[in-house]
């Protein structure tokens, strides 16, 4: 990861992290409760369909951070990748 993205301590870095699961909401600072209970259960049905991904079948990819209002899902987004507009 580039140091740029890596050193990034907004608010769009830290949803980052915790949505690939690389920190937990729990450590994120500034992070109140009621924050942390709203979150709580689209957290959860995150969580529940997640799949390991072989990553000899993968190359690394950009990966558009914001999924709300200029990225497109297909009606089953379990099995169509987003798309961008």
């Amino acid at each position: 990861m580039p140091p740029f993205l890596k050193n990034a301590a907004h608010r769009w870095a830290w949803a980052d992290r915790v949505a690939w699961m690389e920190l937990s909401l729990e450590n994120v600072p500034s992070v109140d409760h009621e924050v942390k209970t709203t979150l709580a259960g689209f957290l959860q049905r995150l969580d529940a369909i997640r799949k390991p991904i072989d990553p000899r079948t993968i190359h690394d990819q950009l990966i558009h951070g914001d999924m709300t209002g200029n990225v497109l899902f297909a009606d089953d987004p379990l099995t169509a990748p987003p798309g961008i507009h």
